[in-house]
């Protein structure tokens, strides 16, 4: 808050001074080359910051012929505040120089030699470029020093700034005869200990001694804010409410031990995927009537289509390569070998489909790949029966007409002639990958808003994996009965072995049935939650998340105040 103290710092001792024959020099501030340093210190004298060009100050108003000034002005208190000093007391020290042989902050100079007496410097330039220029200066500035003031020979004191403030007042300086780019400087005192050879520094001209202030910026304020305080954390929750039994440990393996390939391949896609869009594969209700307008905005249909049909010919021909390596096998290694590789290109091919692939793949229905048997697992036809022929050329058709109707299908941004020509074809394939690449984008962000869409519905409004989310947000507890369930039934409905296992979710709890069919979800106290589950609904995990998204439906009816004390019995009515 205040200055305590100046000082002004001699950079000869004292008892020096009384053996020199002074001469006063008139020296102000103002050239070009004249520059300002600070230097902040702490009480006990350690260095904390240093500007090398201080700018901030004032130049009085007072008219000089040369428009040079005596003094400047400058607030140490600000200077201090404004590199970051916000309290505490503090020492700074100012230094003004005048820049020689060249009018920049470069460390022109490097020391080559040092004499044991570590007072005697042989130096060089540092620079090989302008090196003639520069040797032109420091010749000069070596006349300079030893002019003749009023007929009397006078060496004009230097010195070396080796930053950091480490000033080193130099009493003279020589250039070394008949040697291009070296000279001798004698210091008034030695080179510290610190300091060795090729360290850098520059030439300058003291304009006055240092001057030392110390600041003392205050104790730091404690802030107060006029605000309403926030209550405490309750800490007599009853935490048993939340508990769960964890499910035990299991291995990579443990989870492949499984008679199904295909419902192995089902559950690491399910668990490798990203949080999924509530997409609608096989809803015809839109503008367009195609179900493809559901997910498709910049790709090919038909191109997805086919690549589709292609994937499956690859897993039937892998499927049919191991087949016959096992009627062939004899024990053999390279028999097993062989299967095993065929095996994993398969499986390879059946882990990158995307979300619509999977539908086809793995689902039932008008919109999927027709399957030979009713119930999961399914088992598709292959791509030479006639049920896949029909279907295949059915939805071929209507993918191309889709294609045909879509404004932002991205191959439209091609000229037409490249279109029209069948040289092209493979080009034409990779921008509509490209334009797959982005329906995957154009999904999320045309479903940004969707979290806002309280459905209650799995496959519409806010996406079910995020229902749980957002019922905590609303300060309503959701809860999963089925947490420790086999990962085969709560993902995909069925266990490893192939059983689809839905109706073991009614095993023990007839007793507590209120109509038949009902599932009970979660009983916390004397809330009781029932669903029913719809036909779509197949999973654990899906009956789980379509009770959390008819309550997330009705929360902000169940958050009215006046309704709380009814809430176990709107549940029930609700679910």
């Amino acid at each position: 808050m205040s200055i305590t103290s100046t000082k002004i710092l001699d950079q000869i001792n004292p008892e020096d001074q009384n053996l020199l024959q002074s001469k006063t020099l008139i020296r102000k501030f103002g050239r070009p080359e004249d520059c300002v340093e600070l230097h902040v210190y702490d009480l006990n004298n350690n260095l904390l910051k240093s500007v090398y060009n201080f700018e901030d100050y004032e130049l009085p108003d007072i008219d000089d012929p040369q428009g040079y000034f005596s003094e400047i002005i400058f607030n140490p208190d600000k200077a201090v505040r404004d590199l970051g000093f916000t309290s505490g007391e503090y020492k700074l020290r100012v230094n003004f120089h005048r820049r020689q042989v060249a009018n920049t902050l470069e460390n022109l100079f490097y020391i080559d030699t040092i004499s044991p007496s570590r007072t005697e410097l042989k130096i060089k330039i540092n620079s090989e470029e302008n090196l003639s220029s520069l040797l032109f200066s420091t010749n000069q500035y070596i006349a300079e020093l030893s002019d003749n003031i009023e007929g009397v020979s006078y060496f004009k004191d230097f010195a070396l700034n080796l930053e950091n403030d480490v000033i080193l007042t130099g009493v003279n300086f020589i250039s070394e005869e008949n040697v291009t780019n070296s000279f001798f400087i004698k210091l008034y005192e030695p080179l510290p200990n610190t300091l060795q050879e090729k360290t850098q520094f520059r030439l300058v001209e003291e304009l006055t001694s240092p001057i030392e202030y110390t600041v003392n910026l205050g104790q730091l304020s404690e802030i107060t804010i006029d605000s309403t305080e926030l209550r405490g954390p309750n800490l007599r929750i009853d935490t048993r409410l939340n508990s769960s039994v964890p499910s035990a440990y299991k291995a990579y393996n443990d989870i492949l031990l499984s008679n199904s390939t295909d419902t192995t391949n089902n559950l690491l896609g399910a668990l490798s995927s990203s949080i999924p869009i509530s997409i609608e594969f096989d809803n015809p209700t839109t503008p367009t009537g195609y179900t493809y307008e559901n997910f498709i905005h910049f790709s090919s249909a038909e191109e997805r289509l086919r690549n589709f049909k292609y994937k499956l010919e690859l897993v039937e021909l892998y499927t049919s390569k191991s087949a016959y390596m096992g009627g062939l096998s004899s024990g053999t290694t390279r028999y097993s070998q062989v299967i095993d590789e065929n095996n994993q290109l398969k499986n390879n091919v059946i882990k990158g489909f995307d979300e619509y692939e999977r539908f086809l793949y793995y689902e039932s229905g008008t919109y999927a790949w027709p399957k030979s048997n009713t119930s999961k697992p399914y088992s598709l036809y292959p791509v030479t029966a006639s049920e896949a022929i029909s279907w295949f050329n059915t939805n071929l058709s209507s993918s191309e007409d889709f294609d045909g109707e879509n404004p932002y299908i991205l191959r439209n941004t091609l000229p037409q002639y490249l279109i029209d020509n069948d040289e092209n074809e493979q080009f034409i394939t990779f921008v509509d990958m490209m334009g797959q690449y982005f329906d995957n984008i154009w999904l999320y962000i045309e479903n940004i808003t969707d979290k806002n869409i309280a459905h209650n519905s799995l496959k519409e409004g806010i996406s079910k994996d995020l229902v749980f989310n957002a019922l905590k947000e609303r300060g309503i507890p959701a809860f999963d009965q089925f947490e420790n369930a086999n990962l085969f039934e709560y993902l995909i409905g069925f266990d490893g072995t192939g059983e689809d296992n839905l109706d073991d979710l009614l095993t023990g709890v007839e007793a507590i049935l209120t109509e038949a069919g009902q599932v009970i979800i979660t009983e916390t106290g004397n809330v009781l939650v029932l669903s029913t589950p719809t036909a779509t609904v197949s999973t654990k995990s899906d009956i789980t998340k379509e009770v959390w998204k008819r309550l997330y439906h009705n929360a902000p009816y169940l958050l009215k105040d006046h309704l709380k004390e009814y809430f176990p019995h709107i549940l029930l009515h609700l679910i």
